[in-house]
């Protein structure tokens, strides 16, 4: 594979940046939560709501992420590199949805 295409190791680790940034405006807030919980959470959800509105948008263009017969490696590999990273970032929204922000709210109140 060639050095400049990532793999999913890359973006297992961009995801992960994802979580610190998360991490950095929402845990941080958690104690302090019962001053202004609502805003690093509107902001982390509206994220969400962008991830998913952009992904849905690629299905639309990628024919759900299945490239055409006469595609190259490279495009195979991007599809499925695509697909692969919305896997994974669908389980990142669901568990700071699901399971981190409810808890945030739920300490503060």
């Amino acid at each position: 594979m060639p050095n400049n295409i990532p793999t999913k190791g890359t973006y297992n680790l961009q995801l992960w940046s994802g979580y610190e940034h998360n991490f950095s405006i929402g845990c941080p807030t958690i104690p302090a939560a019962r001053r202004k919980i609502g805003n690093p959470i509107n902001a982390m959800e509206h994220e969400h709501d962008e991830a998913i509105q952009m992904f849905e948008k690629l299905h639309e263009l990628t024919n759900h992420f299945q490239p055409p017969e006469h595609a190259c490696t490279i495009w195979r590999v991007c599809y499925a590199t695509l697909a692969e990273f919305e896997a994974d970032l669908k389980q990142h929204i669901h568990l700071e949805n699901n399971i981190l922000l409810p808890k945030a709210l739920a300490q503060s109140a």
